[in-house]
C-alpha cells in the first residue's frame, strides 16, 4: 500500500506509528504539520515533506489556507491509497480539508485536542467537526477519547481501539536492578520514583514535586527521575525544588534516547503518570511491560483496562496528599508491589503489545483500501455513537 500521513514529524507519536509501515512492504510518506522533524523518522528514510517552513510569523489562519493549498497538491501528484492523520486538529482538519472525496480517510485521536481544547476554542470545535465528518474510520487508545470525537463529529462513525502500546522486546523487566543501575551510573541503595511526562503543565509535574517533598520526610532514601521529550519548565520545577530543599533528591534528564529510557524505567522503582488530562498514556503501558508498578490519575481512559488496586494505584487529579499515599503504600506493602507487577505483566502482553497492535492496524488499513471495512469483532472495529459522559 502506498501511506500518506498527515501529522506533527516532531512526535514520539507519530514516530513509533509511522516505523512500523515504514519497515514493510508498504511505501510510506509524511506530510509534516509539526515544528521540526523527528531524526529518527530521516533514519528510518521515510519520505517527508512539510507544510510549517512558512509557519512562523503566520497568523493561524492564513498558515491553514496555505497549508490545506499545500497538502492537497502534495496529495494529489502523491496519490495514495489511504490517508491518515493524526491528532484531530491540526492535522485532521488540514487533511480533511485537502483530500478528494474517493481518498479513504483515517484520524486518531490522541486526547486533549478533542477533550479539552475543543471547550476552550470554538474555533477547534469547529475544526474537528468538520475533520471527524469526512473521515471513514475514527481510532483511539480509549473509549472515551473515540466516544467524544463522535460526538463531536455529531454522527455514529465506525471505530477501532488501537494501542501505541509498549515494544515488548525493548520494555521488559531487569533481570539485575542492581547491576542495570550500575550501568546507567545511578544509586543502587536508593528507592526511584520515575516521571516520563512531558515538562508542560498538563503533566502536573509541580504535584509530583509536592508529593515527593511529603515522601521525603518518611523516606529520605529516595530520588525522583524527571526524563521529557518536549516541555519548557524545568527552570520552573528547579525553582520548586529549591524552594521544597529538595534539590539534590531530583534529577533532571530531560530528552532521553529511546532505549536509554527503557532501561532507566526497567532500573526505577515506581513509576508516576498524573496528568488532568489524556487518552492511554504509552507510559503506562511501557511502565508495566518493565514490571514497574505505576501511581496514575483516576480518567476515563483507564475505563475497561486498568483496576485501582489490581493493575496501578489510582489518585485523583492534583491530588498531592493521595499521590503521597500511594507512593508510601508502594514502599510498605511488598504483596501490593508484586500484584501490580504481575498484573501489568500481563494485561500488556495481552493488550498493549506494540507490534500486535500495528499488525491489526495494517490489516483494517488494507480493508479499507478494497473497501471492504464492516465491523468486525476479529479486527475490533465496531459502531461508535457519540456520547459526551468522557468530556471533561
Amino acid at each position: 500500500m502506498k501511506l500518506c500521513f498527515i501529522a506533527p514529524g516532531h512526535s514520539y507519536h507519530t514516530v513509533q506509528w509511522i516505523k512500523f509501515f515504514s519497515q514493510g512492504k508498504h511505501d510510506v510518506y509524511l506530510i509534516d504539520v509539526g515544528h521540526e522533524l523527528n531524526n529518527s523518522l530521516i533514519q528510518l528514510g521515510v519520505k517527508c515533506d512539510d507544510v510549517t517552513s512558512k509557519r512562523k510569523g503566520w497568523g493561524a489562519l492564513p498558515w491553514m489556507v496555505h497549508a490545506i493549498l499545500e497538502i492537497r497538491k502534495k496529495v494529489s501528484s502523491l496519490r495514495p491509497d489511504l490517508v491518515h492523520a493524526f491528532p484531530v486538529f491540526p492535522a485532521g482538519f488540514l487533511a480533511a480539508e485537502s483530500l478528494e472525496s474517493s481518498v479513504p480517510f483515517v484520524i486518531t485521536g490522541w486526547g486533549s485536542e478533542v477533550l479539552v481544547a475543543p471547550w476552550r476554542s470554538w474555533m477547534i470545535r469547529l475544526c474537528n467537526r468538520l475533520a471527524l465528518k469526512r473521515a471513514n474510520l475514527l481510532t483511539a487508545e480509549s473509549l472515551p477519547v473515540l466516544s467524544s470525537m463522535a460526538w463531536l463529529r455529531g454522527s455514529p462513525c465506525n471505530g477501532v481501539l488501537i494501542q501505541f502500546g509498549a515494544e515488548l522486546d525493548i520494555f521488559k523487566p531487569a533481570e539485575n536492578k542492581e547491576s542495570l543501575r550500575q550501568q546507567l551510573n545511578l544509586p543502587k541503595d536508593k528507592f526511584i520514583i520515575f516521571s516520563g511526562r512531558a515538562a508542560i503543565p498538563n503533566s502536573n509535574l509541580e504535584v509530583v514535586l509536592k508529593s515527593f517533598h511529603m515522601f521525603l520526610s518518611e523516606f529520605p532514601n529516595a530520588i525522583l527521575l524527571f526524563a521529557y521529550a518536549y516541555g519548557n519548565m524545568e527552570e520552573k520545577l528547579r525553582g520548586l525544588c529549591s524552594s521544597l530543599g529538595i534539590l539534590e533528591n531530583v534529577l533532571f534528564l530531560g530528552a532521553v534516547e529511546y532505549k536509554q529510557m527503557a532501561a532507566v524505567l526497567s532500573a526505577s522503582d515506581v513509576c508516576v503518570s498524573v496528568p488532568s488530562s489524556d487518552s492511554f498514556p504509552r507510559i503506562v503501558w511501557e511502565s508495566m511491560a518493565s514490571g514497574v508498578p505505576v501511581v496514575i490519575s483516576d480518567l476515563p481512559w483507564r475505563t475497561g483496562y486498568i483496576e485501582d488496586g489490581v493493575h496501578a494505584l489510582v489518585v485523583a487529579p492534583g491530588d498531592e496528599l493521595g499521590l503521597f499515599r500511594a507512593l508510601e503504600r508502594l514502599v510498605s506493602d511488598t504483596l501490593l508491589r508484586t500484584t501490580l507487577i504481575n498484573n501489568g505483566l500481563e494485561l500488556v502482553r495481552a493488550r498493549g503489545d506494540y507490534l500486535k497492535e500495528m499488525k491489526r492496524m495494517e490489516q483494517i488499513y488494507e480493508a479499507i483500501c478494497r473497501r471492504s471495512l464492516s465491523i468486525d469483532d476479529i479486527l475490533g472495529v465496531f459502531q461508535v455513537y457519540p456520547s459526551d459522559v468522557a468530556l471533561r
